[in-house]
C-alpha cells in the first residue's frame, strides 16, 4: 500500500514538475522522460526511502545526519553524495540554500553523457572508454523545504553511475605511464567530436580500476570552437614520448583545416541538419585511422 500510494505521488509530482519546467525552456527543445529515473529501477525504493524521512538537502548536517559520508560542497554548490545504500551510485545534489537551476544542469550533464556514449559507440572505442549512465530523481513531495526566501528548495537530484576511478595520484601516474598512441588517437577523436572543452583535464577522463577512461565530467559538451585551444592541455600530463605525439595529431588536424580540407565547424554526433554546402563524410587521418569530419564540396 505504501508503495502504491509513494508510486501514485510520485508520478503526480513529475507530471506538475515537468509542466512547470518546460515553461522555461526553449520552444524547440523536449524534454526526454527517458532522462528519469524509472520508477521500478531497484534504486528508487531506496531514494525514496532516504528522501522521505527528512529534508536531506537542507544543510551538510542533514545530509550525514541521512547517512551521507562526508559530504562537501563543491566552489560551484555541487555536492557528491556517497551512501551505504546505495552501492555502485553516487548522487549530484544542490543544497536548497544554493540558487541554481538544478534541474536544466542535469539535462545538460544527461545529454553530454549520451553523446560521448554515442561517439564511443560509433568509433568502436568500448574496450578502452566508458561514461557513466544518469538519471534525473525527483524528490518526494514531502518533507518539503522551509519556507524562505533565501531557499530555492531544490526539487530534484542526479543519479549517476559510479565509475569506480582510481584515486589521483594513481590515475597522474597512469597518464605518464601507461597512456599508448592508442589512446590518445581514442581520446582525440571523442573530445573534438564532442566539443570536451573540460576533459582535457585528467581529472575529468580519469582511469576506472579496469583501466578503462571514463568520461565523469558531462556538462560542458557539443559547445564551443576553443576546444581546438583546450585540447593542448593535456599534453602537461603525459609522457615526454607521448606528448609529441599529441602535439603530431593537433598539428596534422591543424594542417588539414589551414588548407581548407576540414570544416573547423565540425558537426557533433547530435546535430540535426549538416550545412547545405558540406556534407558528412568519412577523411582518412593516418594515424588517426578514420575521423568523422565535414569534407568541402569543390
Amino acid at each position: 500500500m505504501h508503495l502504491i500510494s509513494r508510486l501514485t505521488s510520485k508520478s503526480l509530482f513529475l507530471v506538475i514538475f515537468l509542466v512547470g519546467f518546460s515553461t522555461t525552456v526553449n520552444a524547440s527543445e523536449q524534454i526526454n522522460e527517458h532522462y528519469f529515473l524509472p520508477e521500478e529501477h531497484p534504486l528508487a525504493l531506496t531514494l525514496y526511502q532516504i528522501f522521505s524521512s527528512s529534508r536531506v538537502l537542507s544543510s551538510l548536517k542533514t545530509m550525514k545526519d541521512a547517512g551521507f559520508i562526508s559530504p562537501q560542497q563543491r566552489p560551484k554548490g555541487l555536492v557528491i553524495g556517497v551512501h551505504p545504500k546505495l552501492k555502485g551510485y553516487l548522487l549530484k545534489m544542490y543544497l536548497d540554500t544554493f540558487q541554481i537551476d538544478a534541474y536544466a544542469q542535469w539535462v545538460k550533464r544527461i545529454e553530454g553523457a549520451l553523446l560521448i556514449k554515442k561517439a564511443i559507440n560509433n568509433y568502436g572505442l568500448q574496450n578502452m572508454m566508458c561514461v557513466p549512465q544518469k538519471w534525473i530523481y525527483v524528490l518526494p513531495t514531502e518533507p518539503s523545504a522551509l519556507q524562505n526566501e533565501h531557499l530555492n528548495a531544490h526539487q530534484s537530484i542526479l543519479v549517476v553511475e559510479d565509475m569506480k576511478i582510481v584515486d589521483k595520484n594513481e590515475n597522474a601516474h597512469l597518464y605518464k605511464s601507461a597512456i599508448t598512441e592508442e589512446h590518445l588517437e581514442a581520446l582525440f577523436k571523442v573530445l573534438i567530436e564532442c566539443k570536451l572543452v573540460d576533459s582535457v583535464l585528467i581529472d575529468n577522463i580519469p582511469f576506472t580500476k579496469r583501466k578503462k577512461i571514463a568520461f565523469i565530467d558531462t556538462e560542458i559538451s557539443g559547445r564551443g570552437l576553443h576546444i581546438w585551444w583546450r585540447v593542448q592541455r593535456l599534453e602537461k600530463y603525459l609522457s615526454p614520448e607521448m606528448q609529441l605525439y599529441w602535439q603530431r595529431l593537433i598539428h596534422r588536424r591543424h594542417c588539414l583545416i589551414n588548407t581548407g580540407k576540414i570544416d573547423i565547424t565540425l558537426h557533433n554526433i547530435n546535430t540535426h541538419q549538416p550545412n547545405n554546402d558540406s556534407i558528412t563524410n568519412i577523411y582518412p587521418l593516418n594515424p588517426l585511422n578514420e575521423l568523422t569530419v565535414n569534407r568541402r564540396i569543390s
